[in-house]
Parts: C-alpha cells; sequence; structure tokens
C-alpha cells in the first residue's frame, strides 16, 4: 500500500499542469463541470443558492461537452504519437546580452506607445470617465485603425514573459545582476495588472498573471502550491475588484441587498462556468428540423 502512495505522489508531483493536453483538460473541466461537482457536493449551503441556474446540466448537455473532452484527448494523443516534436523555450542554452537588452529596450518603448495609444482611444476607463476623452482614433466598433488599438496591449504580455523568464534564468546561475531584473519584472508586472484593470477588463490581468507563473514554472520552480496561490489570487482578487471598478454602479447595488460573500461567488464563480452557455445553444435550437432544407429539395423532386 505504501509502495502504491508513493507512486501516486510521485505521478502527482511529475505531473506538468500547464502542459498544453493538460492545462486545456483542466481549464475545460473546471468551466463546465466545476461549479455543477461544488453545487453537487452539498455547497449549495453556501450562499450559492442564485447560482443554481449555473450550476444546472442536463444529462444531454453532459453528454455532449463529455464527447468534446473525449474527442480532444484522442486528437491530442493521435498527434503527440507522432514524431514531431514541440518547440522549446531553449532556456539551456547561451543567451547573448546584446540582443536580449534590444530585444527589450524595443519591446518596451512599443509597450509604452501601446499605452498611450489605447489611452487616447479609450480603452482606460479612466479616459473616458475622468478626462472625458472622445476615441481618437476612431471607435473599436468602426472600420479603421481604431478597431486595431486594443492589439497594443499584446507587447506587454511578451515583455513581461521576457523579463520574467530573463530573471529566473539569472538567479538560477546566481548572477549579480538579477536583483535588477527582478525589480523590473515586477514592475512590469504590476504595470500589465493596473493597466489591465484600468480597461475594466479582467482578462488581460488575469492572462499576464497566468503568463507570469508559466514561466515561473519552466524557468524557475514547479510548485502546484504557488499554482493554486496564482488561481485563488485570480478568483478571490481580480475577479471581484475587475467586477467593481467596471461596473461600480451595480455593484454598490448588490453590496446593498446581498452579502459580501454573495457577490464576490456571484461575480466570480457565476463568470467561470460556462456550461450554461452550451445549455442555451442545445435547448434553443431543440425545436428546429435539421435537415429540413434538404427533405424539401428531395420532395420538390
Amino acid at each position: 500500500r505504501r509502495r502504491g502512495n508513493n507512486a501516486s505522489a510521485f505521478r502527482m508531483k511529475k505531473f506538468d499542469y500547464f502542459n498544453l493536453g493538460n492545462s486545456f483538460a483542466l481549464y475545460y473541466l473546471f468551466i463546465f463541470f466545476g461549479l455543477p461537482l461544488v453545487y453537487f457536493l452539498g455547497a449549495r449551503a453556501v450562499y450559492l443558492d442564485s447560482l443554481r441556474a449555473h450550476a444546472s446540466l442536463r444529462p444531454g448537455v453532459a453528454a455532449v461537452l463529455i464527447l468534446g473532452l473525449v474527442s480532444f484527448a484522442l486528437g491530442y494523443r493521435a498527434v503527440r504519437s507522432r514524431k514531431n516534436t514541440f518547440p522549446r523555450l531553449g532556456l539551456d542554452k547561451p543567451w547573448k546580452e546584446k540582443n536580449i537588452f534590444w530585444t527589450f529596450t524595443a519591446l518596451l518603448c512599443v509597450t509604452l506607445a501601446g499605452k498611450v495609444i489605447m489611452f487616447l482611444n479609450g480603452h482606460y476607463f479612466i479616459s473616458t470617465r475622468v478626462f472625458h476623452f472622445e476615441p481618437l482614433f476612431g471607435s473599436i466598433n468602426s472600420p479603421g485603425f481604431g478597431q486595431f488599438t486594443g492589439y497594443f496591449a499584446i507587447p506587454g504580455f511578451v515583455l513581461v514573459a521576457l523579463a520574467f523568464t530573463r530573471y529566473f534564468q539569472l538567479v538560477k546561475e546566481e548572477n549579480a545582476s538579477r536583483r535588477i531584473w527582478g525589480r523590473i519584472s515586477w514592475s512590469l508586472l504590476t504595470l500589465e495588472v493596473v493597466s489591465g484593470l484600468l480597461t475594466g477588463n479582467r482578462l488581460p490581468v488575469i492572462t499576464v498573471i497566468m503568463i507570469y507563473a508559466v514561466v515561473r514554472h519552466y524557468a524557475h520552480k514547479k510548485s502546484w502550491k504557488h499554482f493554486v496561490a496564482v488561481l485563488a489570487f485570480n478568483v478571490m482578487v481580480v475577479m471581484p475588484v475587475g467586477s467593481f471598478i467596471e461596473r461600480p454602479g451595480d455593484m454598490r447595488s448588490a453590496l446593498k441587498t446581498s452579502k459580501p460573500s454573495q457577490v464576490i461567488l456571484d461575480s466570480t464563480i457565476g463568470r467561470f462556468s460556462q456550461n450554461v452557455v452550451v445549455s442555451a445553444i442545445i435547448e434553443k435550437t431543440e425545436q428546429y428540423s435539421y435537415g429540413k432544407s434538404l427533405l424539401n429539395i428531395f420532395v420538390s423532386l
């Protein structure tokens, strides 16, 4: 029995939750089956009554979701069975200091310029609520340059990944420059988190935090405790704070009629559960007769 427990513990320790296949499967299970499982296990006693609609999962919908997960597993296994090799980060190769400096400098300039463009085009809520700016380059919903200004958030993600990769590599080498790169990396992460929150959108914040977690996982140290802490921070801090910044009036009204814990759960767990979307697609199309147009063609013949 001890050998079995040790073997299970070893497999759990070696389990790579950021692997492409594993991370997709975990995310898939989380967004479709996470809330129904929690509700089924009895968490409805902990302020989850208002989330009953999100927690319901009809057998037909569950079958479709399970079929999707099984199909992905079979396809992913088939691809991995080939002799194709997946690209690697290349941390085991020497980095050229000159290339790192110029790449970092170029990305930093593009990132800062992009944030100025996003500010002038109204992507940050302070642009419209505080400074009352009109989109300088046109609305994001209209043809023209304005609809592409949101993509200027991407260089910031790349910059954070590069900075932390370099920082963790220097930590491994015990290089004296690691302290400087540490300050740079954490400053950039803070900038991206604040920048993301100011857009009123939680996705950029969660994205950059997960980028940090992935880089730390592969370039520094694998720790499931750190992984759980990052997920908990996203769910319990980023989601509620983002909801309040996005809709402060609605959140204040909700806090007047509901307990804070209820509001936090409604703005986090309810947003993550996506089985209600699949349920709506299936339920709202059951009345349609698929293939009716083709049937009419044969009848007309």
